[in-house]
């Protein structure tokens, strides 16, 4: 393409035709399409000197390059200003444009003065459809300067005006700024009432908005703690993501659910949603999506108590950080390196006007290099010590759990034990006064004040009842936790009484402690189990195998 032989409106088209693709060849153009406009002021041209240093301004700072795109702003707004019918409603979009730009150079004060200055304009000619625009603008400056009270007003002063005239989208767009707001000051219920009221804007055919309505009401329920309802509004979100071929939003919803289900105490199912969300994202290289849900993974093995696993992926979000950090800084240093190449091509051009010129803008070149590179290193050194300490802080943390975890299971056996040891010591004591009751009925008339004093005893120590058994099987539960779910789901559908024989078991105990722990005869307990073994079709040695083994 040789750009010498094309104008600027023609420049200024061919950069927006670049400009997803190929910043540096976008910046090129439009940089030339101004260069050509200031130096044949006589031709006739359909894009003003305002609207290129405008498009100029926008595409810089969709790639970062915040501070050449405000002095591209400002020669818009200059030029916009000059013009003899001066076009105010264009004025006010361009400093509402700056603002976000100074917002994102995270200069908050001056960001909410090119704000207001924006409102100013827009109440000056009255046009309520752009004030209503203006005003969801700087509620979203004030939000992200942390001013949740302004952002509020300014949110419902948008709603207010956009009733009268604005379309659906930027209604439903407000509601959900609104409702972000409304959700991080905790009010989750009526962020919850204003994101089904931005749905309501949105037709059918909006997939990706209304999965996006959709997943924040989500969030704001999982927030509440009610995840019944945070499933049922992530799997809509869901159904939409799938109809807009959205797979990245995917990935965002089965997380979500996963991490649902981790509230709900559902471990295994949040184990799968997460996974999947995982492989989703790398299948797609999502580096800082694959961090987040890594450390969802992590807290999904740390509830599950699988600590090696926990640690695992901590060490995959360690690896995530490092590779994030190392993909900006291999595109910030490439992105630079692109700019540094132009600069110079422009340099050598300018050489043949002018050696003087080519001397300075080396040693500008020179400069903005050292200390670029002087940055980026101070940056990387800061962030590995940053990184290291974050790293020995959660190893530290996982440690810590997994000795709690181990004395936890310690003190519950050791309590499952004395509990088993005082359940037969106080059956023991039942037979043994059982006996003496039977031996001493002949005496029954005489003895009948000490039967009596006997029977209150007997029932003093009664041990076999349903508060006994329950209490036991919590200490059991504690300590094999799985043991009674698999006897619920075989197949063998054993009794009440088949259950408690072989929990005892479980805890090693001979045939005379059976049957003085459940209160019945040695025999009795010989009989119980052969009638198990022949359930099961087992031998003896294989239903103790069999019974260990669960």
């Amino acid at each position: 393409m040789n750009a010498q032989i094309l104008n600027s409106d023609e420049l200024y088209e061919k950069a927006e035709e670049f400009r997803d693709s190929s910043f540096i060849l976008a910046d090129s153009l439009i940089n030339k399409a101004i260069e050509n406009f200031k130096s044949n002021t006589k031709e006739k041209s359909k894009y003003n000197l305002g609207a290129l240093h405008y498009f100029a301004a926008k595409i810089n700072a969709e790639v970062g390059f915040f501070e050449e795109a405000e002095i591209h702003f400002k020669v818009a707004i200059a030029e916009v200003e000059k013009e003899k019918e001066k076009d105010t409603s264009k004025l006010a979009a361009y400093y509402m444009r700056m603002a976000e730009n100074s917002m994102d150079k995270n200069e908050q004060d001056k960001s909410i003065v090119y704000g207001l200055e924006a409102i100013d304009l827009a109440e000056k000619i009255n046009d309520t459809l752009l004030l209503g625009d203006l005003m969801a603008g700087l509620a979203e400056i004030y939000r992200l300067s942390r001013n949740d009270n302004l952002s509020l007003k300014y949110n419902r002063i948008a709603l207010q005006l956009l009733r009268k005239k604005g379309g659906a989208n930027s209604l439903a767009r407000v509601y959900n700024n609104l409702s972000t707001v409304l959700g991080k000051m905790g009010n989750n219920h009526e962020a919850i009432d204003s994101l089904k009221k931005a749905l309501t804007f949105l037709n059918e055919e909006h997939y990706f908005g209304k999965a996006k309505l959709n997943s924040n009401i989500a969030y704001c329920y999982r927030n509440l703690g009610l995840y019944d309802s945070a499933l049922f509004y992530n799997r809509v979100s869901i159904k939409y993501k799938k109809l807009a071929n959205d797979e990245i939003g995917l990935s965002y919803s089965l997380d979500a659910i996963g991490r649902a289900y981790l509230g709900l105490g559902n471990l295994d199912s949040a184990e799968s949603y997460v996974l999947r969300a995982r492989e989703i994202a790398v299948r797609f290289k999502k580096m800082y999506k694959i961090k987040d849900i890594t450390e969802h993974l992590v807290d999904v093995y740390a509830a599950k108590k699988d600590f090696e696993k926990a640690y695992l992926y901590m060490d995959t979000v360690m690896f995530y950080d490092d590779s994030i950090y190392n993909e900006e800084i291999r595109e910030s240093a490439e992105l630079y390196q692109r700019k540094y190449d132009l600069n110079k091509k422009e340099q050598e051009i300018a050489k043949l006007k002018s050696e003087q010129k080519i001397s300075e803008a080396e040693q500008k070149s020179f400069w903005w290099m050292f200390v670029s590179v002087l940055a980026v290193l101070l940056f990387i050194t800061s962030y590995i010590f940053m990184l290291f300490k974050r790293k020995e802080q959660a190893n530290k943390m996982i440690e810590l759990d997994f000795q709690n975890s181990q004395k936890e299971n310690e003190r519950n056996k050791a309590e499952l034990n004395h509990f088993a040891k005082d359940l037969m010591l106080k059956n023991k004591q039942l037979i043994h006064l059982s006996k003496q009751l039977e031996e001493n009925k002949l005496e029954l008339e005489k003895l009948e004040a000490k039967k009596s004093e006997r029977i209150d005893k007997l029932s003093d120590i009664k041990i076999l009842t349903k508060e006994d058994w329950t209490r036991f099987k919590n200490l059991f539960d504690k300590v094999y936790p799985h043991f009674f779910e698999k006897l619920n789901r075989s197949e063998y559908n054993f009794t009440k009484g088949e259950k408690r024989l072989m929990a005892l078991t479980k805890l090693n105990m001979d045939t005379q402690e059976l049957a003085d722990t459940l209160g019945i005869s040695a025999e009795s307990v010989t009989k119980s189990r052969f009638r198990l073994k022949k359930k099961l079709n087992l031998t003896s040695g294989d239903l103790d195998h069999f019974i260990h083994q669960l």
